[in-house]
């Protein structure tokens, strides 16, 4: 299981600015202006691989190739360098390979695949992927991971697991919150859904939802000036997810633009759905004309029944985003019937992720119970996520939201498992949402609630376990943390009964390890 937090601690190098996440970064689109330092006469070409790798699975490589149809190529070699560093002062293990082919790339989008031979040994892996091309006019060129300006050089990091997941095999995870090149606009474009699920077997996951923006399904995805027509758009993604091979499961979805109590616009994620749900207010297509076309509880009665998530609902946001784009964040009065959960880890445990669980621990104050939800709103981002820092002159890169880096557990047996079970499991009655560790709690014949967390080497010796009570009454949970003793480790695993009070109105629990890999599981309702 990935864990954010020690991806960031492996690469110090990267700095982690305060803005709107996007995707594999857009290049080309400069406003009609004559020339943009970001735009150059070449396709984007991004080397990309997994950030974790499951025990035993190969570690798939991929070159994502943009606006070939604008500059053709042919892509000549792959020249890998893939270092493992040991502890200590031992000299690194280096494993260099050239992958010889002769490829051309003249379409708007294209993947491809290789095998990078990443050895089997457990650790952290630096990888660097020098792509050689010929251009159209014949000129030799070559590019360091990425041919994006200012950022593509940057090395590329996986770590190998030797242990198998702590979760037990009845429970099922994935990403709750992906992009797939479906999602493309004049800023960003994601990864297709074949790529996502050979990357997603790689790391080990069950499932991914492709919950692409409304908004993006009424513009063409090879021009993103050029409308179209969205029922259309969304027929070919689902057939192309038909097309896949039969796991990872790949859970058709959309993050449908809808209108909150205040007008402003806000993201739900729809997960099963079929049909296009409507949604261009912060699309930015319509200049000032930035009014949700639905209201919540008008999305919710569109998705017909299936599982509806807030997403990221307390995003922190600039000033352009509120004005220009009309966004706002969920308010207590935005969770109505019908919807399912809140997912509120969104990627990275930042200010995003502590605003957004204290929202999800207020409405449980109040005797809500929202399933949480996590995921990662990558948009391709396999090893680094990109996006505009300053509009036509700058990128930024981070590891804030790596794809299947967050995943949503949900129980659903040992009997078929595909996209209808799924959608079914994600309405409840549980979720466990982490990145790596295993937690249960769950309440006994006896009244007594058993809590079980595991972990594993590769995700660290279990730090502490909080358990969480809401009182009648109370304003806040009143918590308990179960720490090692002094001289003493809780060790990998950990079992605990718990008694709870006559006055408790739900229970929850949260896990931490001494990687930092966390997880925190579906409040239980006490009374």
């Amino acid at each position: 299981m990935a864990f954010p937090d020690l991806l960031q601690l492996l690469s110090p190098e990267w700095t982690l600015p305060a803005l709107p996440v996007l995707g594999y970064a857009e290049t080309h689109y400069k406003f009609r202006l004559p020339w943009s330092p970001l735009h150059r006469r070449q396709p984007e070409l991004i080397a990309d691989v997994p950030s974790t790798v499951a025990p035993g699975e190969p570690c798939p490589l991929f070159l994502v190739a943009r606006h070939a149809d604008l500059f053709p190529v042919v892509i000549r070699s792959l020249s890998c360098d893939v270092r493992r560093f040991a502890d200590g002062a031992d000299a690194p293990r280096i494993l260099r390979k050239t992958i010889e082919r002769e490829v051309r790339l003249d379409c708007p989008f294209h993947f491809l695949e290789f095998d990078l031979g990443l050895p089997d040994e457990p650790g952290e892996w630096s990888v660097n992927v020098r792509i050689d091309w010929t251009d159209r006019r014949g000129r030799r060129r070559s590019a360091l991971n990425a041919n994006w300006p200012g950022v593509g050089h940057l090395a590329l990091r996986v770590v190998r697991f030797g242990h198998g997941s702590p979760v037990p095999a009845d429970w099922r995870g994935g990403d709750l919150h992906v992009h797939t090149a479906y999602t493309s606009d004049p800023v960003e474009f994601g990864a297709s859904p074949a790529m996502l699920q050979r990357a997603a077997k790689a790391m080990g996951m069950d499932w991914f939802a492709c919950t692409d923006h409304s908004y993006d399904f009424s513009w063409s995805s090879a021009d993103t000036r050029e409308p179209c027509d969205p029922k259309a758009k969304r027929r070919a993604l689902l057939e192309e997810i038909s097309e896949l091979p039969g796991g990872p499961v790949a859970l058709p979805g959309e993050e449908v633009s809808c209108g909150n109590c205040l007008g402003q616009n806000v993201h739900m994620l729809v997960l099963g759905n079929e049909e296009h749900i409507e949604g261009l207010g912060d699309s930015g297509r319509r200049w000032f004309n930035n009014r949700p076309d639905l209201s919540i509880p008008e999305a919710i009665e569109r998705a017909a029944g299936l599982p509806c998530y807030a997403a990221h609902p307390r995003a922190t946001m600039g000033l352009a985003e509120r004005a220009v784009f009309r966004r706002g964040v969920w308010h207590p009065e935005d969770l109505r019937p019908g919807l399912t959960g809140i997912q509120f880890w969104n990627g990275a445990t930042r200010q995003d992720f502590l605003n957004g669980r204290a929202f999800w621990i207020r409405r449980l104050m109040q005797g809500e119970f929202w399933l949480p939800g996590g995921g990662t709103d990558a948009h391709g981002d396999l090893n680094r996520s990109t996006g505009v820092k300053t509009p036509l002159v700058s990128l930024w890169a981070n590891r804030d939201h790596l794809f299947g880096a967050v995943r949503t557990w949900v129980p659903v047996g040992s009997g078929n498992f595909g996209a209808k079970e799924l959608a079914a499991a994600l309405k409840g009655p549980a979720t466990l949402v982490g990145n790596g560790p295993w937690l249960e709690a769950r309440r006994e014949a006896s009244g007594a609630i058993y809590v079980h967390a595991k972990s594993t080497p590769d995700l660290g010796e279990i730090e502490r376990v909080v358990l969480f009570t809401g009182l009648e009454g109370a304003v806040a949970e009143a918590a308990r943390s179960i720490g090692p003793e002094s001289g003493k480790t809780l060790g990998h695993e950990v079992e605990l009964r718990v008694e709870p009070s006559p006055q408790a109105r739900h229970f929850r629990a949260e896990v931490v390890t001494t990687k930092k890999a966390r997880a925190l599981v579906s409040a239980l309702r006490l009374s």
